[in-house]
């Protein structure tokens, strides 16, 4: 690795720690590498931002400033309190972006100002699940091909966007075409 490679991925730590933290808290499909890497250097930027307006705030100056900038074009040293401090703030930075993400923050405030219509989950399988009305709910799934139905309590579901799964409890399972019973239980399916 070049001193230019290690000196990026120092300085852009908080924003790869930061991404790969809402990656995980919130459900969206598998982030690319490039999309990765954007984010990481948007959540990075954030978190230095946070920094250099907490550490002026502090020390009653203003303009904020942070090494990060100068470190990158002019070859100076590299300020490891600040990468560091920085990358603290990285979980509590990917904290808040994923709560304002899983809260649809960012889709109520557009549909308030009528700019857009999206409801913030990635498909409708997602939104009616995620809503609060579905929490606990008894649900009916037909599986035509084999002509049977099940009903039970959602205990949990798959968000995986290729194949909708869903886990019941107290199970019961009816012909489809007949509504005749034929058996149930309490076990999860």
């Amino acid at each position: 690795m070049t001193e230019l490679t290690v000196r990026l991925v120092l300085l852009f730590l908080p924003g790869i720690i930061c991404a790969l933290l809402v990656e995980k808290l919130v459900p969206t499909n598998i982030w690319s590498t490039p999309r990765l890497a954007l984010y990481a250097l948007v959540l990075g930027l954030g978190c230095y931002l946070i920094y250099a307006l907490a550490k002026s705030a502090f020390a009653w100056s203003w303009p904020p400033s942070v090494d990060l900038i100068r470190s990158l074009a002019g070859g100076m040293t590299l300020d490891f309190a600040e990468i560091f401090l920085a990358t603290a703030l990285a979980p509590f930075v990917a904290v808040g972006v994923s709560l304002t993400l899983n809260k649809h923050w960012i889709n109520r405030v557009g549909k308030a100002l009528h700019i857009s219509n999206r409801f913030g989950d990635v498909d409708v399988w997602a939104r009616t699940f995620n809503s609060r009305m579905l929490q606990d709910a008894w649900v009916v799934v037909r599986d035509f091909d084999r002509d049977l139905a099940f009903e039970g309590w959602v205990n949990a579901f798959a968000e995986t966007y290729e194949l909708n799964e869903l886990l019941l409890r107290d199970v019961r399972i009816y012909q489809s075409s007949t509504s005749k019973f034929l058996y149930g239980w309490t076990r999860c399916i």
